[in-house]
């Protein structure tokens, strides 16, 4: 929504700043309507001079739109860019992913398997045959 310049005017000198959001107050108002819209925490938000930059990571470009939208109709608001970034599946983070199993060292090659030695018993103790 576009304010003209009679309305801003009027509404300066009634105090009634609604399209004259300075852009702290634009940040927040588009984080709140973020927030009830229910989208992803991770989109992150700034203002400068009425620009609002989206950023982060989304999971989808239907919901990279919807956070577009949603900012454009925030009042005071000039431009959107929007960096967002969706995330395919290789990207995100797996669930319970086990660590990868510990893979032994590799012979040297040109060494003979030689088996290991035997153990030694801890210093103090005599081994039993």
């Amino acid at each position: 929504m576009r304010c003209s310049m009679a309305f801003a005017t009027t509404a300066l000198a009634f105090g009634l700043s609604s399209c004259m959001r300075s852009d702290a107050g634009i940040t927040a108002k588009v984080n709140e309507q973020l927030l009830q819209a229910r989208l992803p925490q991770s989109i992150v938000v700034s203002t400068n001079d009425g620009v609002v930059t989206l950023a982060g990571s989304v999971p989808d470009a239907a919901t990279k739109q919807h956070a577009e939208q949603l900012a454009l109709e925030v009042g005071g608001v000039q431009r959107i860019v929007n960096n967002l970034r969706t995330t395919v599946a290789g990207d995100a983070p797996q669930p319970n992913m086990a660590p990868p199993a510990a893979v032994p060292p590799a012979q040297p090659q040109g060494m003979p398997n030689v088996p290991a030695a035997p153990a030694q018993p801890p210093m103090g103790q005599v081994p039993s045959e």
